[in-house]
């Protein structure tokens, strides 16, 4: 009962702290020109949809999301000056009730969010303004607690101190902040198959049942946030695998087959995903062939390595980028900004990501050199807690793939977007690190007071 206790009161501190961080930048981890303004180009598309529905129905222009145009601007009796800017005049058209002349649908995501959203402001008697926040606050709160949840997962298996890091460490991510609220994003959704593996996995319940929450959480990601980040969820998705291999002792052909049919279920998931949006855009453009060929032929290659020369300028430079350049830009860029936490006391206690890899690099040899000493009988350790710390280890590096796997396939688009692709290392790259080097020094401080006891 203690125990369970302790669990409820974690997820609740937890889900607090990151909440309100997310929702507010209330620990200054970033700066708040930068938070309020960060993805409202994206953000704006939902509430664009949000207008076009308004007035034309919730599923009109097949329910995608976009942004509206020749808004009619605001009179001079208005105490708000339109800007004529298309991104917040988004904004004003909702909150003031603008009418337009047309509408520019975004035909790269089915954008449920947008029509959850349209849904439940049906039922919710609020001023836009209000209504806004809402949908910010429950976002905010939704991604602080799925967070919590696997920060619990570090408490039950490694202890206090471990989930104490992975939480604070993501409390003070200048990444996780800024898109922690994001109507676009609605950044739970990208964590839910992790949860659902890390779930099935310490609990042990049925396969089939995993297979259906996967297949339904990977259905959610997709229908809330389109397929940004496909690949790193689908490794962070599989990620637990490769701790509990290691854990229980399952054989490799096991761990495969396992692989393999959890791989399975989420490609099939995905793939009736862009059925969904094929009729979307077919709805729009016309012929369900012009739907497939807008998402397998056109998105698929502009982020990739589609031919250069059948793009824009600024794909055609993407596609001709080096996979080298691309990495070393998000290996170059700041986890931690404590000059803006500081208030500007030091430029130079901005924390790169690079240097956060070195640090699990370290950690993990200590893992491994402490493996060595035990199996020699030179170092108390307890074996159970060194084969997690080993399992731990195993399992940060191959989370590394998954920011990589981004970096590297959707190379088009990663040396696009570097305002935003770096929140790929925390997905779970970032959060098993800090978790592992919790759980070290953690074994470390008991290791030492037994040497000092037994002396």
């Amino acid at each position: 009962m203690k125990d369970l206790v302790k669990s409820h009161l974690l997820v609740f501190i937890s889900t607090l702290l990151l909440g309100t961080g997310f929702l507010h930048n209330q620990f200054k981890v970033a700066d708040q020109a930068w938070f309020q303004n960060h993805q409202q180009d994206t953000e704006s598309l939902v509430i664009g949809r949000m207008v076009k529905a308004r007035r034309d129905g919730i599923f009109s222009f097949g329910g995608l999301t976009g942004q509206v145009t020749g808004i009619q601007q605001l009179t001079t009796h208005d105490t708000l000056k339109w800007s004529g800017e298309a991104v917040s005049s988004q904004y004003q058209a909702y909150y003031h009730g603008l009418d337009f002349t047309s509408f520019n649908p975004y035909f790269s995501q089915i954008g449920f969010q947008a029509i959850s959203f349209c849904l439940i402001e049906k039922l919710i008697p609020l001023s836009p303004q209000r209504y806004i926040m809402l949908l910010k606050f429950l976002n905010a709160y939704s991604f602080a607690f799925v967070l919590s949840l696997i920060i619990l997962w570090f408490y039950v298996e490694f202890g206090l101190f471990s989930a104490l890091l992975v939480m604070l460490t993501t409390m003070f991510s200048q990444w996780m902040t800024v898109f922690g609220r994001n109507l676009w994003w609605v950044m739970w959704a990208f964590y839910l198959p992790c949860l659902v593996s890390l779930h099935h996995l310490r609990q042990k319940t049925s396969t089939n049942i995993a297979l259906i929450f996967i297949y339904v959480t990977v259905f959610i990601k997709c229908l809330y946030n389109g397929y940004e980040y496909i690949t790193t969820t689908l490794l962070m998705m599989v990620t637990p695998y490769i701790y509990y291999w290691w854990i229980e002792g399952w054989n490799f052909k096991s761990l495969v087959q396992k692989l393999l049919v959890v791989g399975t279920t989420a490609l099939v998931s995905i793939l009736s995903t862009t059925i969904i949006l094929a009729v979307q855009i077919s709805s729009v453009k016309g012929g369900l062939n012009t739907g497939l060929h807008h998402i397998f032929i056109y998105s698929v290659g502009k982020r990739t390595y589609g031919d250069a020369g059948s793009y824009p300028k600024v794909y055609a430079d993407s596609l001709k980028a080096d996979v080298v350049t691309v990495v070393n830009k998000y290996l170059d860029g700041f986890i931690f900004d404590f000059h803006q936490i500081l208030g500007g006391a030091s430029q130079h206690l901005n924390v790169k990501y690079q240097a956060v890899i070195v640090v699990f690099a370290c950690v993990s040899c200590l893992v491994w050199l402490c493996h060595f000493l035990f199996q020699r009988r030179k170092l108390p350790l307890a074996e159970e807690s060194l084969r997690k710390l080993i399992g731990l280890s195993i399992t940060v590096w191959f989370s590394f793939l998954a920011p990589l796997s981004w970096m590297m396939i959707f190379k088009g688009h990663s040396y696009i977007h570097t305002h935003m692709n770096f929140i790929t290392w925390h997905m779970p790259f970032t959060l098993l690190g800090f978790g592992l080097l919790g759980a070290f020094l953690s074994v470390l401080a008991t290791t030492i007071y037994n040497l000092r006891h037994n002396r």
